[in-house]
């Protein structure tokens, strides 16, 4: 997340973990419950969490929040231009 923020937030990656956004973005698309971060070895020592899915995740099928209803829908804003990168 932090390497798509723009440079003018100074450390992105501290940024991102005092706003707690990856949980954020966790219980927005799996649900409360729905993930679980569990501790694993790292080969160069110490450990590393590793984000697993629950049984109480939320359901594919409820599919992705739906956006809030003032913002613009993309046709409004045409085909992106040559050379986008997404």
């Amino acid at each position: 997340m932090a390497d798509y923020l723009p440079e003018t937030i100074g450390d992105r990656f501290q940024w991102v973990y005092e706003q707690n956004l990856v949980k954020r973005a966790l219980d927005e698309i799996l649900g409360d419950g729905g993930w679980k971060a569990d501790p694993r070895p790292f080969e160069q020592g110490g450990t590393r969490k590793w984000i697993t899915v629950t049984d109480r995740a939320k359901r594919r099928e409820a599919g992705p929040p739906a956006p809030p209803e003032d913002w613009p829908r993309d046709e409004e804003f045409g085909p992106p231009p040559d050379g986008a990168i997404f």
